[in-house]
């Protein structure tokens, strides 16, 4: 049995296994940018309903979360500071 309130709930995205999957392929690279971007913008003249609230906050947070994990590794391997990478 499972104590920890932390893991009992899935996260946002993880209730929608096809956003989470390529959320996943593509996490570290530029491309989960451009997809992310996609995914939270109305691309089918207003027939999209969006996602919940949750989703979009998470979705959201993971792009800042990816563009600075990027930076990271681009201020190791260039040795600049991580203000100048980012």
């Amino acid at each position: 049995m499972n104590d920890n309130p932390a893991n009992s709930e899935a996260s946002a995205i993880e209730k929608l296994p096809h956003v989470q999957k390529r959320v996943c392929m593509l996490w570290g690279t530029q491309e989960l940018d451009g997809h992310i971007n996609h995914l939270l913008t109305d691309s089918r003249d207003g027939q999209r309903s969006g996602f919940p609230l949750e989703v979009t906050a998470e979705l959201l947070f993971l792009a800042e979360l990816n563009k600075l994990i990027r930076a990271i590794d681009l201020a190791r391997k260039l040795q600049i500071p991580l203000r100048e990478a980012y």
